[in-house]
């Protein structure tokens, strides 16, 4: 359980790193493995939050300065859905 521990603190570390560098696909798919692989993994949308902190949430920018808090909670949902599918 330990490493389990471990490895999630580190795969959260790359991917605040890679969405801090920018690098927006590189995060995306560490953090879509991440929620497909870790159980549980509600640290998806605090990423998606801080994406939109640095780089969204601008004025006049509309819905699309949200985009990164919502694409973060469907792909969760997505995510939480098909685990629920395969367990069956």
């Amino acid at each position: 359980m330990h490493t389990n521990i471990t490895l999630r603190m580190l795969l959260d570390a790359a991917v605040v790193v890679c969405i801090f560098l920018g690098w927006w696909y590189i995060a995306l798919p560490i953090a879509v493995l991440c929620a497909w692989a870790l159980p549980y993994y509600f640290e998806f949308v605090g990423e998606g939050l801080l994406y939109d902190s640095l780089y969204g949430l601008g004025r006049g920018l509309g819905i699309f300065g949200y985009l990164g808090i919502l694409i973060s909670l469907f792909i969760g949902a997505v995510m939480l859905l098909l685990k629920a599918i395969v367990k069956l």
